[in-house]
């Protein structure tokens, strides 16, 4: 059975225990989104314009293989997604969450990039933070969204180093990191990586 429907279901997802590799660096200035303790102790989604590590998902190092999603409900899918059974694809993991501007501001690219390219191997997968996933199921349907769309538990966003959103980690053919790119690949990128033998 396929693991994609056209219209979004919540499935459960069974947490897995996960090593984070070793941290890297770089800096780099941009909008972000993150979330702080307010006055009534409360972690209140803020954006701002700040300088964040070059890659946010800094736990992870180039090559090595990416973290499982721990999720606790899916949409879009009949199953939950193990990044393992995608390999043989190019895979864009998308940390976001539907309060953070940026985070929407990029959904056009990225529905664009999977009408382009998903019938020949682009998977791109969203992983929305647990803040508002409540309000997820109307804001997929109102905005069309069609990619899969994973909620955290809170340990994926961990292991993997994410502080800020939106933060993405490009996943190649082998299963392995290959990029941390401060924005959705353009198309001539993915046109390029498609076109490589694994």
């Amino acid at each position: 059975m396929s693991p994609f429907l056209s219209s979004g279901e919540v499935r459960l997802a069974t947490p897995k225990p996960v090593t984070p590799p070793q941290r890297r660096t770089g800096m780099t200035t941009r909008t972000l989104c993150a979330l702080a303790i307010s006055a009534s102790s409360l972690l209140e989604p803020v954006c701002v314009a700040a300088q964040t590590p070059h890659q946010d998902a800094a736990k992870l190092e180039i090559g090595s293989p990416p973290p499982p999603i721990s999720a606790v409900h899916w949409y879009n899918t009949d199953s939950p997604v193990d990044l393992a059974s995608l390999r043989g694809k190019l895979v864009l993991v998308d940390f976001w969450g539907l309060w953070c501007t940026p985070c929407r501001e990029e959904l056009p690219k990225l529905a664009d990039l999977q009408r382009r390219f998903a019938e020949r191997g682009l998977v791109i997968v969203g992983v929305h933070t647990p803040q508002k996933a409540e309000q997820l199921p109307d804001f997929l349907r109102k905005n069309n969204v069609h990619m899969l769309v994973a909620v955290d538990s809170g340990k994926t966003a961990e292991s993997y180093g994410v502080s800020a959103f939106p933060t993405y980690v490009l996943i190649d053919r082998t299963g392995a990191v290959l990029s941390f790119p401060e924005a959705p690949p353009t198309v001539e990128v993915i046109e390029r990586l498609l076109s490589q033998k694994p």
